[in-house]
């Protein structure tokens, strides 16, 4: 069982490590956008918060005093060691204010991102292009992520706030946030492994126990078809094959009548038990005549011993085939054994309908047995019954056995 455990854990460690390795990724790309939306967030704090009030009516007309009040807020209040740029636009693409003084009045085209958040209302923000114009004076910087949020000036007139928001302090806070989240995840991962292999131990437990069942299943099965093939055997020899040798010789003498007679009454006698073994192996009228034509065959030898039989046949109507062999292999079990072992003077068998399924009793008036020489037969290989208990069993049925010393015994299968 070592070994199967083993590699169910193996195989999974190996899928687990690698759900791990994807929620890993899954987890830092996800913390690094939610960083990035905190700095989308901090932008709109700081231009309703910080940079709109302090926008003089004058700016947009480049009003030297208006830039350096704007400037002395942006220094004194925003730029820090993340926050290392800040410019303010015109929609036209007029830079009004940058703390880089160089580039207050000049002009240059606005990226689709920054129009789309002047024509929306809502902020953008991309990993910065420091290759293009108006980035010049951050070609120094390391990589810096730009963040657009649209403002207005006093006068109502759109403007575009642009935030120059240090990468590195981006993807640390998304770090921190990852961090948070990784070891609950892999902890959790381990303890769904650990879970996993208890139940993998129980599984093959299962399994091997189920194995062990079939195989005994098996051999039962094999010992019965040897003692059943044991059994025609010496039926044959005891039965057929004597009457034969015996009416060999009541030819040789066939001039005389009386062995003529016995020559006649040996082969009618042959021909019934060769025919009853027939029906004992297979019942050929099953499927011709039905299930009633074969229990009434299996009771004819009894018939014709002697003994008393009788027949109650009431099933549901549309007996399927697979309850049809059951019941037949059932009463022929009982039959037999009632016939070589109970001595009986009676043997009665009913088919009867029980809530759509169909029943059967098997009783006789026979010397009956203890349940403790039941027990002993089987174990020296008379599985007949047992074998049948155990078929009942598998498709969803019970057959008991009641009986006692001189009390004869009752077969009945049923539905559970």
């Amino acid at each position: 069982m070592v070994r199967p455990v083993l590699a169910f854990a193996v195989s999974g460690l190996a899928a687990l490590a690698l759900v791990a390795a994807l929620g890993a990724v899954a987890l830092e790309r996800l913390s690094t956008e939610e960083a990035i939306d905190d700095a989308r967030s901090l932008a709109g704090v700081m231009a309703s918060g910080v940079v709109e009030p302090a926008i003089p009516a004058t700016l947009g007309t480049g009003d030297p005093a208006a830039v350096a009040a704007v400037d002395g807020v942006v220094r004194a209040r925003i730029l820090d060691d993340s926050i290392v740029r800040l410019k303010i636009w015109a929609a036209d693409g007029t830079i009004l204010y940058a703390d880089a003084p160089d580039l207050v009045g000049e002009q240059f085209a606005l990226g689709a991102d920054a129009r789309d958040a002047i024509a929306t209302g809502r902020s953008h923000a991309e990993r910065s292009d420091l290759t293009r114009p108006e980035n010049r004076n951050e070609q120094g910087l390391a990589p810096v992520l730009e963040v657009y949020q649209p403002i207005r000036d006093p006068r109502g007139t759109p403007l575009l706030l642009e935030l120059y928001v240090r990468y590195d302090s981006v993807l640390s806070g998304g770090r921190a946030l990852w961090l948070t989240f990784v070891p609950p995840f892999v902890l959790a991962l381990l303890m769904l492994a650990a879970i996993q292999v208890p139940l993998a131990i129980r599984l093959s437990r299962q399994l091997r126990a189920r194995h062990r069942e079939r195989e005994g299943l098996l051999r039962q099965a094999l010992q019965a078809s040897d003692a059943e093939r044991r059994r025609i055997a010496g039926h044959l020899h005891d039965g057929v094959v004597q009457d034969l040798t015996a009416l060999s010789f009541d030819l040789a003498l066939a001039t005389e009548p009386e062995a003529a007679r016995r020559a006649a009454d040996g082969v009618r006698s042959a021909s019934r038990q060769l025919r009853a073994l027939m029906i004992d192996l297979y019942p050929p009228n099953l499927r011709s005549a039905g299930l009633r034509g074969a229990l009434e065959d299996l009771l004819e030898p009894l018939a014709a011993r002697g003994i008393a039989t009788s027949l109650a046949f009431d099933p549901p109507a549309g007996i399927d085939p697979t309850s049809e062999v059951l019941v037949y292999r059932v009463a022929r079990e009982a039959i037999r054994n009632a016939g070589a072992h109970a001595a009986p003077s009676r043997v009665e068998v009913r088919v009867v309908d029980q809530d759509g399924l169909v029943g059967l009793e098997v009783r006789d008036n026979g010397r009956g047995f203890a349940h403790e020489t039941a027990a002993d037969r089987a174990t020296e290989g008379h599985l007949g019954l047992r074998l049948m208990r155990d078929v009942a069993r598998e498709t969803g049925r019970t057959l008991s056995i009641v009986s006692s010393p001189g009390a004869g015994t009752l077969v009945r299968l049923e539905a559970r």
